[in-house]
Order: structure tokens, then C-alpha cells, then sequence
């Protein structure tokens, strides 16, 4: 299981919803210049694996791979899944 793996290389993550249609996870990520952890979130739909989680920044931030106004991130990872 992927997500196992997941919760392996960040411990704090939890499920934070499941329903029929996909599991959304709430995953901190620590950064060096934060003392707090940055939270995503990394929805898993129905058609995963064969179709992309989706990962949402729960935070105000800029970066290039993440979209402005949604925080969604669109960079490579997402972007050449298959």
C-alpha cells in the first residue's frame, strides 16, 4: 500500500475523511525554515492508482508548481503520472 509508505516517510499523517469516492489525508511535511509543519492534502480518488491523487498546499504559499488562488499542486510528479 502507497499510503503506508506515505505515513512511513511522515509520521503524523492522518485520514481525515472516507467515503465512498476517495480518501483525503492530511500529511505534515517539515521544512527547515518553519518551525511548524506545512500540511497538504492528498485526496485519492476512486480511479487511483491508475489516476493521480490530487495534493492541495493548506497553506498560503508561492511556488511555481503550485497554483495560485486553489494552492493545488500542478508540478511534475502530477503532472507525467502514469
Amino acid at each position: 500500500m502507497q499510503i503506508n509508505n506515505v505515513m512511513k516517510a511522515f509520521p503524523g499523517t492522518e485520514l481525515a475523511r472516507k467515503d465512498a469516492s476517495r480518501q483525503e489525508y492530511k500529511v505534515p511535511i517539515k521544512l527547515n525554515v518553519s518551525k511548524q509543519p506545512l500540511y497538504i492534502k492528498v485526496i485519492l480518488g476512486q480511479g487511483f492508482p491508475s489516476i493521480c491523487a490530487q495534493v492541495v498546499v493548506m497553506a498560503r504559499v508561492t511556488h511555481s508548481y503550485v497554483e495560485s488562488g486553489t494552492y493545488n499542486y500542478r508540478g511534475p510528479a502530477l503532472a507525467n503520472w502514469n
